[in-house]
């Protein structure tokens, strides 16, 4: 009935280009979303990386080098101004792909870490390289708990140590 009496088939509007316009921007608003958050863990893990011994005792081409190595430099900024641009940028790299590689910063990082601590000790022959250690994660439900966990990563960090540098993960 509604077609036949207000002839909508005939209607020349265009009713898809509004919504083309607001999915357009829901997922602009998400790519740049996703941008913020890797550029924030990479500004962490750039924190964490300096506030390493082994880190700051490379030189700054050797530290370009691990940062390039380990993908821990921020992705090249593609235009999403327009819808063209928008779906290139999104067929290069989907919002799970966003998601990704900021859940990688973390391992990443570490291994930034461990390469850090390698290369340092990689000029003296008499040191021992470095031994990654993983931390055990886990949910502590009380102050017990947290005394248990303590220990046993105590034990193990200074059975490590003893045989040279510790890097933990």
């Amino acid at each position: 009935r509604a077609i036949e009496q207000q002839r909508s088939l005939l209607d020349e509007t265009d009713r898809l280009a509004p919504l083309a316009g607001r999915l357009a921007g829901e997922l602009r608003a998400a790519v740049n979303e996703q941008r913020e958050r890797l550029g924030a863990a990479l500004a962490e893990a750039a924190a964490e990386l300096e506030a390493d011994p082994a880190w700051q005792g490379l030189a700054a081409a050797d530290r370009d080098q691990v940062r390039r190595q380990c993908r821990l430099t921020p992705p090249e900024t593609v235009p999403i101004s327009s819808v063209a641009e928008l779906l290139a940028s999104l067929d290069e790299r989907s919002l799970l792909a966003w998601r990704a590689d900021i859940d990688a910063v973390r391992e990443r990082t570490a291994q930034a870490l461990a390469e850090a601590a390698k290369r340092a000790h990689a000029d003296d022959e008499t040191a021992k390289a470095p031994t990654t250690v993983t931390i055990r994660r886990g949910t502590l439900a009380d102050e017990a708990a947290v005394r248990q966990w303590l220990e046993e990563q105590e034990e193990r960090l200074i059975e490590a140590v003893r045989r040279g540098p510790v890097v933990l993960r």
